[in-house]
């Protein structure tokens, strides 16, 4: 008798698992959903600190190129009297290193553009939620 009353109860549980689930598209369907990743939507800008990086190093080789003397240019005249001196200036440098902040500016500009689309608003039946 014991044994029968144990054999009842194991049926009745495991047959109530069962039944709950529904039917087994829907129950797959459940479980898919509630397994599925979720997307990190937190908000940041994923290009900043390369965009920074990128903004300052270039700064920094701009400032180099054009205050930097590579060298000087002695020059005389036909009588010998006047010495000419001419700093020569790294421009090709600075000029590098400004194109080098401006791609740190626009990889700036579209992770702040990229970060700036996840943000919403939705409507519920009683509230308003505003994610940023």
């Amino acid at each position: 008798m014991c044994k029968l009353v144990a054999f009842v109860m194991a049926v009745v549980l495991l047959a109530s698992n069962v039944a709950s689930a529904g039917p087994l598209t829907d129950a797959v369907s459940r479980y898919a959903q509630a397994t599925r990743p979720v997307k990190g939507s937190s908000g940041e800008n994923k290009m900043l600190w390369p965009g920074l990086g990128l903004i300052v190093g270039g700064g920094v080789l701009a400032l180099y190129g054009f205050s930097h003397t590579t060298g000087l240019e002695v020059g005389t005249n036909t009588t010998g009297t006047v010495v000419t001196a001419t700093e020569k200036h790294a421009t090709g440098v600075g000029f590098a290193g400004l194109g080098i902040a401006g791609v740190g500016a626009y990889l700036l500009l579209k992770g702040q553009k990229e970060a700036r689309g996840q943000k919403r608003i939705s409507f519920g039946l009683n509230s308003v939620t505003v994610r940023f």
